[in-house]
């Protein structure tokens, strides 16, 4: 069945366990070229190499029945310095990676949602990306 995917889907996972509604997020995917142009060529040529992933989410927080708060799963990887598994879904497909988690910044305003901005660095290859495949 063909049609579009939707943000209103969105997901995000940490170590297999959904964390937040997601307000919106973004993943960079970058695959630095190796030059391989050599003396006498005419013309520039390269190869791929490392690749490297980055972005940022912005989530809606929330205290579940146990008292505990959906964000806090992601403020307590990045304050011990541990890498995690995260996982941006749309639907039925996903980005799943290993992320060191680089900031989170939680906010409330009068009249509002408890929110988190999230940015993290993807550290090893894509674990799943049928998003993209």
């Amino acid at each position: 069945m063909s049609g579009y995917q939707s943000g209103i889907n969105g997901s995000l996972s940490v170590n297999g366990a959904v964390v937040a509604r997601v307000n919106e997020w973004r993943f960079g995917f970058d695959s630095g070229p190796l030059a391989t142009t050599t003396l006498g060529d005419l013309a520039a040529t390269y190869r791929y190499g490392l690749q490297s992933g980055s972005g940022s989410c912005s989530v809606y927080c929330y205290e579940d029945k146990a008292g505990i708060l959906n964000a806090a799963a992601l403020t307590k990887n990045a304050v011990n310095g541990q890498t995690c598994r995260l996982k941006l879904g749309v639907g039925k497909r996903a980005l799943e990676f290993d992320a060191v988690i680089t900031s989170v910044d939680i906010g409330a305003s009068a009249g509002d949602v408890l929110s988190a901005s999230v940015d993290f660095v993807m550290t090893g290859q894509l674990v799943d990306s049928s998003l993209v495949a």
